[in-house]
């Protein structure tokens, strides 16, 4: 019986493991839940991109940044960022899962994974184009819908 538990336990964890994160997968989550996941996964974004940066800041085998020039970090960020860098700020966190919440109420979004629900939230509120939200948003559900 013991064995059972255990196999129907791991069974079960690779289940949730493979469950996709997309929109079926937000709607069984509370808001205070889906607060906390955006909060984190945006803290997360900004914590990975300042790390980039100082990859590229910081000499090879060495703890810290030996004297950096102020110059010397704000070319080291110019040459990092791009036309897509992850700019989740000045955007509240209740906003976010508020529009994420509007995205997946249409159900050719369900699909569409929370990473790119997020950024798409993130571009509306941010004054991407409409043309290149809907061009954007067109490919994700040809590819979600494979």
């Amino acid at each position: 019986m013991k064995a059972r538990t255990s196999l129907a336990t791991v069974l079960l964890s690779l289940y949730a493991q493979q469950k996709p994160h997309n929109g079926y997968w937000w709607a069984s989550f509370s808001s205070e839940f889906k607060l906390g996941f955006v909060s984190g996964y945006i803290e997360s974004i900004a914590n990975e991109s300042d790390l980039a940066v100082y990859d590229r800041v910081v000499p090879k085998n060495s703890d810290r940044p030996q004297n950096v020039p102020r110059q010397e970090v704000l070319s080291e960020c110019e040459q990092y960022s791009n036309p897509r860098h992850p700019d989740f700020t000045n955007i509240p966190f209740g906003q976010f899962v508020d529009g994420v919440n509007a995205f997946y109420q249409d159900y050719r979004n369900k699909n569409i994974v929370i990473k790119l629900a997020l950024i798409y939230v993130r571009d509306v509120l941010k004054g991407t184009p409409a043309k290149e939200l809907e061009d954007e948003l067109t490919s994700w559900r040809h590819i979600a819908s494979q």
